[in-house]
C-alpha cells in the first residue's frame, strides 16, 4: 500500500512540476514576443520603413511560436506545390483559414486592400472608439500582408492604397496623443489619427 501512494505520489508531483514548466516556458515565449515587437517599433532602419523590419521577421520565427498544425499545413503545402511564397508561408504559419490562402493564391492582396477601402466610409459613422479602433486594425491586417508580400504582389494595388490612405486622412486629423509613443508614427502613421468629428 505505501509503494502504491509512494508511486500515486510520484506521478502527482511530475505532473505538477510539467505543468509548471509548460507555464514557464509559455511565459517566456510571450515575453520574448513582447520584446521583439519593441524592437520592430522602434527600428529606424531603412529596412524598417521599407516594411521589412528584421524585429518584425524575428517575432514572427521567435516570439510567435506557430502552431504544429499550421507547420503541417506549411509541410503539406511545399509537398504539393514545391515552393511556397513568403507571403503564403506567413499565412499558412498564422492559422489563417484555407479559404484565405486560397483567395491570395488567386487573387493576391486584393481582399485586404479591399476591406481597407471598404472599412474607411465608416469613420464618419462610427460611434465609439471601439468601433474606430476596430476600423483601425483592418489598415493593421494589411499593413502586416504587406510585410510579406514582394513588390510584384503589392503593385497592382498600390494605387488604390494610396488612394484608399488619401480618403482615411481626409476623414481624420492627426493626433499624437493617440497611442503609445514607442510605435513609430512614419511607419504605422494611422494609428496617429483620430476621426474629424471627434475633435
Amino acid at each position: 500500500m505505501e509503494v502504491f501512494l509512494g508511486i500515486v505520489i510520484a506521478i502527482i508531483i511530475t505532473a505538477i512540476v510539467a505543468f509548471a514548466c509548460w507555464i514557464i516556458f509559455y511565459l517566456i515565449v510571450d515575453l520574448l514576443n513582447i520584446l521583439l515587437k519593441m524592437i520592430c517599433r522602434v527600428c529606424k532602419s531603412d529596412s524598417a520603413r521599407d516594411g521589412k523590419c528584421a524585429g518584425k521577421r524575428l517575432s514572427g520565427e521567435v516570439g510567435n511560436m506557430p502552431k504544429y498544425r499550421d507547420k503541417m499545413r506549411l509541410k503539406r503545402y511545399l509537398a504539393k506545390n514545391g515552393t511556397v511564397s513568403p507571403l503564403i508561408e506567413h499565412l499558412l504559419l498564422t492559422g489563417r483559414k484555407d479559404s484565405e490562402v486560397r483567395d491570395v493564391e488567386r487573387n493576391g492582396i486584393e481582399a485586404y486592400v479591399a476591406d481597407w477601402e471598404g472599412v474607411i466610409e465608416w469613420i464618419p459613422f462610427d460611434d465609439t472608439s471601439e468601433e474606430y479602433l476596430n476600423d483601425l486594425s483592418i489598415r493593421e491586417t494589411l499593413y502586416d500582408v504587406m510585410q510579406y508580400a514582394s513588390e510584384a504582389e503589392i503593385e497592382p494595388f498600390k494605387e488604390r492604397i494610396l488612394a484608399a490612405n488619401q480618403r482615411f486622412k481626409e476623414l481624420t486629423v492627426a493626433d499624437a496623443s493617440s497611442h503609445d509613443a514607442s510605435i513609430d508614427n512614419n511607419e504605422m502613421w494611422w494609428l496617429f489619427r483620430w476621426p474629424k468629428q471627434r475633435n
